[in-house]
């Protein structure tokens, strides 16, 4: 488990991603689910020095979860990490 998982942000989002994966929706006599991918940043404010970082990083993080099969929730530290395993496979 990363650190980011231990994060009561990561909890609550997870709980949210659920309840919408959970929820049915009707329209026309059909009925349908969605999924979510939800990625956010809780990094340390000595490693993000600016609204476009703290974005960037995030952006990150939701970009990690839609390549890692989707409807999950990505911390922006978990997604450096995976990124830095695929870079260590590609070499």
């Amino acid at each position: 488990m990363s650190l980011s998982e231990n994060t009561s942000y990561f909890i609550l989002l997870k709980k949210i991603r659920q309840q919408i994966c959970d929820t049915v929706f009707s329209a026309e006599s059909r009925t349908n689910q969605i999924s979510i991918t939800i990625g956010y940043c809780s990094l340390p404010g000595d490693q993000i020095h600016s609204s476009e970082q703290f974005l960037s990083a995030s952006e990150d993080a939701l970009n990690a979860g839609k390549n890692n099969g989707k409807n999950c929730v990505v911390g922006a530290e978990q997604a450096v990490i995976n990124e830095s395993k695929l870079q260590q496979r590609l070499a």
